[in-house]
């Protein structure tokens, strides 16, 4: 997998919508099922960045990721 920089005006238009997306529809998180070194080194690349305007956690399976999510939805 190749990793590349999209560059800073990217990352701070996507933090943007995100934070107005956020407030239309505060309930949305981000689940990442991913079992590939690569992918998960990656997500958590991106993740390091504090942009993400949602809750994010990689997950290595479906199941585990659906009861995160089934988790916040309680808070």
């Amino acid at each position: 997998m190749e990793v590349f920089d999209v560059g800073l005006k990217t990352l701070v238009d996507g933090h943007a919508l995100g934070m107005v997306s956020k407030r239309t529809n505060p309930n949305i998180v981000v689940a990442v099922v991913a079992t590939n070194p690569q992918i998960i080194e990656s997500s958590k690349s991106a993740s390091s960045y504090r942009l993400d305007s949602y809750p994010r956690r990689i997950f290595p399976t479906i199941a585990d990721a659906r009861e995160w999510i089934k988790e916040t939805k309680k808070k």
